[in-house]
């Protein structure tokens, strides 16, 4: 009795009571759990962690070896582009130097060797060829060659030149040797500038049993394919201290071995920070194939026996000895994490693609057994605390939040077991000691749960209700939900067909207006056709507005970014604008920053079109004066640039009560004269939905007959590379003579139910392919390709199939034509009005080969008949 009115004193709860009882239990028990929880949560941290450890060394060397292998890889992908370029140029026997342009290029010497002109290496055009700077060569004994050599040696000059501007300063060299001590090599940056070869070079050099030309020989690289040299100092390097490597690909004429392609890696930089960036508490090593170790962070340490090109197998190091024999016994694998022998490291190591080294990462399993002991010391001591605040807090929670209120409840809901809501409504904001006055009935859950199953059934009665209620909803919600998905679906397909119904005339409208503007027509007449073609631009103009205009509602617009100069982009779309400022007698101005030149990530089709627009508008309407576009590129927020262009004009100006509405949908505005001018209202809405989808802002200021200023900010982000610069390259406006003469020989079967477009196509293919039949449904276009087969030279080179046909589709009749052929397919271009996101995709994937959206520009056809045939 005596502990119990001191615990009631003290604690201000009784001893008996349910919630002291309680706090006793937990406390004990949790004590217990702890004391338990510390013995076993370091194993289970351990293990853990252990795991841990392997699957972030496994994603961590996956990431590395893929990182190391880049630099080699692009050397691999580099060297066989210039062994394509030169057995292509060498078969079509493209450029024959002569002998005395040969002499010019590569002077004899009075030694007997031949050294390339001092013009290849200061910068000059030797016999009218290309500009060729920083090359060099030494051709040993050549006072005799032959002519088909010589055109050799020549033709490696020119992709030296071409192919090591492109590489510098990625590799500082690039070259090309033969078998016989001939050697051109480009690396402008040499201290040397390559003097030993150009000049002191003894006449006797001979290279021919160097490592790097041995391992290109046919008895030593049967396969053909890349290999590098081992680690070596590099020559030119007095104090030694320069380390690199040299990768070589091979070059076949036919089955005859005429030399080798070559680059040079200065390694010092590359193995440094592949050591240096590390696992926190790992090591990072290299080691080739062979067996030697070439990076190691213990490189250059004072006392370390660990040196640069250590044949391991000859160290007295057992870790490297046990790390070579982990990576011998899994040669096939490109990367495996494994754990040391004597269980004192984990060793992850995987292989870095061309080079054949082995990238290796070292982590001491010391590491997580001391962090599996950190973590159980501040879990205990994060227990211990908690517990003894718990212990300190549970008497007044207990107390505050648990026994007064629990009594409380149990007070109100008697009262409301015993129906008596109007003392309990009386008595619920008011004196609590009244509701303290009603005896208790046992225990405190006791009394709960017997109280408040009089309770539990009123409120069933009400959950059952709202159950039904919500039931309801669902349902209602669900049906409006699949009424949505089908009014979407029923837009897609609206818009589908009319994107179909409008571009099939237009598609004939257009073609035959273009064929009217070769024809011998009247003064007149020639004006005639220059408005209707006018008018029919403005008509596909609208419909390719609408359909941008919906796709960005439905929220299927696709950004596709490229690399490229944003402001070069600016000035090429703003200069093919020129002509129509200069048809007006307008001054047309571009001003671009200093910053031009600078790659960026850009969606370009977007960034024309926007340009395209408010430059388009600015001419429209403007009467006299200016139009200057500017365009600067700026720093941003949080690292990122902004592209930033404005559009400023001298012309009609914008009433202040219609700024508001000037980015509306098909809403045009009125120049001072009240003059509407021809459009379809949708330029300038596509142009402020763009600029929001790209995360830009548009503004407009204006002042009435004075002129208008149009400007926008788009965030761009900087790139170093431009990933595009070859597609582009390769995508010129002109064909050459070789695809000229492909198309030519062409054998074409085309099908259109429409007889305007039937004529259209006809007349288009004549331009350019030697054959072209024109049917009008897919069961005539099978019956002539069937009749192909059974002649001989009749056969269809490519077929052009229109997608919409009546009684039998174009999906249907290639299922058809499919059944026919017996030996390879001829490839099939899907012809068709349907211009909606998605369409190439979905006719591919429907078993076409190429997809050309009418109406038909004659380019883009060419185009995709040529790439469909490669």
């Amino acid at each position: 009795m005596a502990v119990g009115s001191l615990i009631d004193r003290l604690f201000g709860i009784r001893a008996s009571s349910l919630g002291f009882r309680t706090a006793i239990a937990i406390a004990v028990r949790t004590a217990m759990i702890l004391t338990a929880l510390s013995i076993a949560i370091f194993f289970l941290v351990e293990d853990a962690l252990e795991e841990q450890a392997f699957n972030n060394l496994e994603a961590n060397i996956r990431e590395r070896t893929l990182r190391e292998s880049v630099l080699f890889e692009r050397m691999q992908e580099v060297q066989a582009r210039a062994n394509d370029r030169i057995e292509r140029a060498i078969a079509a026997d493209a450029i024959r130097i002569s002998p005395d342009h040969f002499n010019e290029v590569f002077p004899k010497r009075e030694d007997g060797t031949r050294r390339s002109h001092p013009a290849l290496f200061d910068g000059g055009s030797i016999g009218g060829h290309t500009q060729i700077y920083g090359t060099g060569a030494f051709l040993s004994g050549a006072h005799n060659i032959e002519p088909d050599h010589m055109n050799l040696l020549h033709r490696a000059l020119l992709i030296v030149d071409e192919v090591g501007s492109t590489l510098f300063p990625t590799f500082e060299s690039f070259y090309f040797f033969t078998p016989n001590n001939e050697l051109i090599i480009r690396a402008p940056a040499r201290d040397d500038k390559l003097l030993y070869y150009r000049e002191t070079a003894p006449a006797d050099l001979d290279f021919s049993d160097a490592e790097f030309v041995e391992i290109t020989r046919p008895e030593n690289n049967p396969t053909r394919r890349i290999r590098c040299t081992q680690l070596t100092k590099i020559l030119y390097d007095q104090g030694g201290d320069t380390w690199t490597t040299g990768c070589m690909t091979p070059v076949y004429l036919g089955d005859e071995y005429v030399g080798a392609w070559g680059s040079s890696i200065l390694l010092n930089d590359l193995l440094e920070s592949a050591i240096a960036d590390h696992v926190e508490g790992a090591q990072n090593m290299i080691i080739t194939v062979d067996g030697n170790l070439i990076a190691h962070p213990d490189f250059g340490s004072e006392g370390s026996e660990i040196q640069r090109n250590l044949v391991i197998r000859q160290s007295g190091s057992s870790e490297l000895n046990a790390i070579l024999d982990a990576l011998e016994a899994r040669p096939e694998e490109p990367y495996f994490v494994t754990e040391a022998p004597d269980g004192s490291a984990i060793w992850a190591i995987g292989k870095i693609a061309v080079a054949d080294w082995y990238f290796i990462i070292t982590y001491p399993t010391e590491i997580i057994t001391d962090q599996a002991g950190s973590v159980v010391y501040i879990v205990g001591l994060i227990a211990f605390f908690g517990l003894m605040v718990v212990l300190f807090t549970m008497h007044y929670t207990l107390r505050k939040r648990v026994v007064e209120p629990l009594n409380i409840l149990v007070e109100r809901t008697q009262q409301l077991a015993a129906g008596d809501f109007e003392n309990l409504q009386k008595e619920a904001g008011g004196d609590i000691e009244i509701l303290k006055s009603t005896p208790g009935r046992g225990d405190e859950i006791d009394i709960l749960t017997r109280s408040t199953e009089k309770m539990a059934n009123d409120l069933r009665t009400i959950f059952a209700t709202l159950e039904n209620r919500v039931d309801l909803r669902t349902r209602e919600l669900d049906f409006a939900r699949r009424e949505a998905e089908r009014a979407s679906a029923a837009k897609t397909d609206f818009l589908a067909n009319m994107s179909h119904e409008l571009r099939t005339p237009l598609t004939g409208v257009l073609g035959i207006l273009d064929l009217l503007k070769d024809a011998e027509l009247t003064e007149t007449d020639r004006n005639y056709v220059a408005l209707a073609r006018q008018s029919s631009n403005l008509l596909l103009t609208l419909v390719n507005d609408i359909l941008d205009l919906s796709r960005l509602e439905a929220g299927k617009y696709a950004v596709s970014y490229e690399t490229v100069e944003p402001l070069q982009l600016v000035k090429e779309t703003v200069d093919s604008l020129a002509l129509l400022a200069t048809q007006k007698d307008l001054e047309f101005a571009l001003n671009i920053d200093s910053r031009a030149g600078s790659k960026y990530r850009v969606d370009t089709k977007v960034l024309r079109q926007l340009i395209v627009n408010l430059v388009g508008n600015a001419i429209k309407f403007t009467e006299a004066g200016t139009v200057s576009v500017d365009a600067e590129v700026s720093d941003g927020k949080g690292g990122d640039s902004l592209l930033n262009v404005s559009v400023t004009d001298t012309g009609t100006g914008i009433p202040p009560d219609a700024l508001h509405s000037v980015f509306d949908r098909f809403k045009q505005m009125k120049n001072v004269t009240d003059e509407m001018r021809e459009g379809s209202g949708l330029g300038l809405a596509i142009c402020y939905d763009l600029v929001e989808l790209l995360g830009g802002t548009i503004n407009v200021e204006s002042t009435l007959g004075v002129g208008s200023k149009f400007s926008f900010s788009l965030p761009i982000e900087i790139s170093d590379v431009d990933e595009n610069e070859e597609v582009a390259a390769a995508d010129g406006s002109a064909l050459d003579a070789g695809q000229i003469d492909r198309l030519r020989e062409l054998r074409l079967l085309a099908v259109d139910d429409n007889i305007v477009n039937r004529m259209l196509i006809e007349k288009l293919c004549r331009k350019f392919c030697g054959h072209i039949d024109v049917v009008s449904s897919g069961s005539e276009m099978i019956d002539a390709f069937k009749a192909s087969l059974n002649g001989p030279g009749q056969a269809y080179d490519l077929l052009l199939m229109d997608i919409n046909m009546p009684e039998m589709d174009g999906i249907e009749t290639l299922s058809h034509i499919r059944k026919l052929e017996t030996d390879e397919n001829v490839p099939v271009i899907a012809l068709t009005a349907d211009a909606l996101e998605g369409a190439e995709d979905k006719y591919v994937a429907q078993g076409m080969q190429g997809y050309t959206s009418k109406p038909i520009v004659l380019m883009d056809l060419k185009r995709e008949i040529l790439r469909c045939l490669e």
